[in-house]
Order: C-alpha cells, then sequence, then structure tokens
C-alpha cells in the first residue's frame, strides 16, 4: 500500500478543512460550535487512542482535504469474508464533538447484511442505539466495522451487533458471498481518489524488499528508522490478505496538521 507524502506548495486552508460559520471561530469549547483549534485538538486524541488499540490488519488515513474524513483499509483473516479487503470513509459530523455517531461507508459496496446495499453506509444504530463524545469514541465504530466481517456464523454476527433476527442462513450467505464477490479485491486494490491521503496499492519494484521486511519482523523489533530504510521515503508497501506479517507500514501524511509519519505495530 501507499500513503502519498506530501510535496505540494498548495495548503488546505481551516477554513477548507473545517467548515464552520466564522462568527463562531472564537467560541469556547463549551459552545454548540467549538473553534477549528479546539476540535483538531479532539480529532487527534481520536486518532491516538485509535492506534493504541493495535487494531490488526486495519489502516486508516485522515483525509488531506477534511477534517471530518478518514480513509480505511483492512485485511480479513478468519470468517465467511475471509482473504476479503475492504475499503471504508469515516465520516465525521461538522458539528464534532456535538454530533451523531460517526457514517462508515464501504467503497466498493460488499454483499453483507448490516450495509445498505445502495449507499454502502454500516448500519450500527443496534449497537450504539446512543452516542456521545464524552462516553464513545471513533475507535469503537472502526472496531465494530471490522467485527462485523469476522464471524463464521449467523448467531455469531447477531450477537456482534446486538440484533435478534436476520433473514437469512449461514449458507446461503456463504454462497452468496462467493457468487458476488468473486472479483471484489481486485476492484478494491484498482480504487483511485484524487485525495492525496488516500491509501493506494503499489507493487514494489524489488521484490526481494517483503523478504527483508518479513525477516526484520521475525528477529526484532520494527522502529520507524528500519521501516525508512525497507521501504524508502515515499512509504510504499506492497500487501495483500494472505500474508497476515505484512500488517507494516510507513507514511507521511497532512491531513490535519498533527499528522505525521506513522507506524502500525
Amino acid at each position: 500500500m501507499e500513503f502519498p507524502q506530501q510535496q505540494s506548495t498548495t495548503k488546505t486552508s481551516n477554513s477548507d478543512r473545517f467548515p464552520l460559520n466564522q462568527s463562531t471561530q472564537s467560541l469556547p469549547p463549551s459552545s454548540s460550535q467549538c473553534s477549528s483549534i479546539f476540535i483538531e485538538y479532539q480529532l487527534m486524541k481520536e486518532f491516538v487512542l485509535f492506534q493504541k488499540q493495535e487494531f490488526l490488519h486495519v489502516y486508516i488515513s485522515p483525509s488531506y482535504e477534511s477534517a471530518f474524513e478518514w480513509f480505511g483499509v483492512m485485511f480479513i483473516h478468519h470468517g465467511l469474508y475471509k482473504g476479503k479487503i475492504f475499503r471504508f470513509s469515516i465520516h465525521i459530523s461538522p458539528s464534532y464533538p456535538n454530533c451523531d455517531i460517526p457514517q462508515i461507508i464501504f467503497d466498493p459496496i460488499p454483499h453483507h447484511p448490516l450495509l445498505n446495499e445502495q449507499t454502502g453506509q454500516l448500519k450500527m444504530s443496534s449497537k450504539f442505539n446512543k452516542w456521545t463524545s464524552t462516553c464513545n469514541f471513533i475507535f469503537e465504530v472502526i472496531a465494530f466495522a471490522k467485527q462485523v466481517f469476522e464471524f463464521d456464523d449467523i448467531k455469531q454476527l447477531k450477537h456482534i451487533a446486538n440484533i435478534d433476527k436476520l433473514d437469512l442462513d449461514t449458507e446461503q450467505l456463504r454462497r452468496t458471498i462467493e457468487d458476488k464477490m468473486k472479483d471484489f479485491n481486485d476492484r478494491v486494490i484498482n480504487m483511485k481518489n484524487d485525495d492525496k491521503n488516500y491509501i493506494d496499492f503499489t507493487e514494489p519494484e524489488n521484490s526481494s524488499i517483503i523478504d527483508k521486511v518479513k525477516h526484520k519482523l521475525l528477529k526484532e523489533k520494527f522502529s520507524l528508522d528500519s521501516s525508512v530504510d525497507y521501504f524508502g521515503a515515499n512509504g510504499n508497501l506492497s500487501s495483500t490478505a494472505g500474508h497476515p506479517n505484512r500488517n507494516y507500514c510507513t507514511t507521511s501524511i497532512s491531513g490535519l496538521s498533527w499528522a505525521k509519519k506513522i507506524v502500525y505495530n
């Protein structure tokens, strides 16, 4: 995967990334609309909390264009969706932190009983019937999005989603997944976006890079400095769902002013 570095001299202004009414920019945090600095600080805390969870096989990159959108990619290694790769985006309301639950939208849209077939939006009302920024965190919806693809049968999915009934059985869903999602990974990998922090997939120029990284991971702690040695400054990484040890990447992002180089462990 490739997380592009920012070399453009054009800088996105705060007014573009934080679409608040100019008359409310200086209001204190207790106001219904908070200053852009306060919101950015709160989103920084949210992203740091996500990193501390150390979710395996989940990658998040805040948008360069908007402080209220994060891009995500996840690799599923067990359950009915084993071997599948999914792209999603997290949409945070501009009224954050005084807002409803963030939306998670998958694109391309996979077949899943909890997804809106037209929009790709994940249905989360049964799991989060009430959302407050003082009690809930964005990493919780990311965790839920991952869990709903890592189940072995319908009974387990109903437990994860906290729902009583689904009008299908496990074998029916398994057959539908196999029938409708044969080329799904290719569609995910080939998707492009103009946002500079969009997560792209790329092949390494030298296949020996992957072998070196795997050897490094098995022998010692994988640090930021050593990852730059192997991946180079552009942060390229080739990843597949069939290789769980490739769950490491280095990137430089600037969607939010605090977002710098990241290493996922």
